[in-house]
């Protein structure tokens, strides 16, 4: 899937050289336990199952209460996501069990993966600008001209 994301965007006009994701959960902001999106989404990112269930089970129960439909969908996308379209992403796996120190990994165009670094940029040893002070409209007099002239 990283691979085939890397590969198409060589057909548009803005290849992709990495992908960043994040190793938390979009649902309960925390590292993911049980990675996992639907079988039919699109996105790499991946959301803690066993959150998504809980979640499920629990607005199912106020569903029930309430006498009304309810339906799973993907936190992400959006998509219609049933249990049992419900999987759980291998690599993601492996790279939790790995233990990355940082929260956000990038994917590489061969699909290898590491940890996301935030690339520095900018004003390192710089000095803020010092503002100008205003200035005054006070009447300029040339001390070198001669008295005759001043008129």
């Amino acid at each position: 899937m990283i691979k085939d994301k890397m590969k198409n965007s060589f057909e548009s006009e803005v290849a992709l050289m990495s992908l960043r994701v994040s190793l938390l959960c979009p649902l309960g902001k925390m590292k993911m336990k049980w990675p996992c999106r639907g079988s039919d989404c699109k996105h790499l990112q991946c959301f803690d199952g066993e959150l998504y269930v809980q979640l499920y089970v629990q607005m199912n129960e106020k569903v029930q209460m309430n006498e009304k439909k309810s339906s799973w969908r993907c936190p992400l996308c959006k998509n219609f996501l049933p249990f049992d379209d419900l999987t759980v992403d291998g690599y993601f796996l492996d790279i939790l069990a790995s233990n990355p120190s940082g929260l956000d990994i990038e994917f590489s165009q061969d699909g290898s993966w590491s940890v996301f670094k935030e690339k520095r940029t900018g004003n390192i040893g710089k000095r803020d600008s010092v503002p100008t002070p205003p200035v005054s409209k006070a009447r300029v007099i040339d001390l070198t001209l001669d008295s005759d002239e001043e008129d």
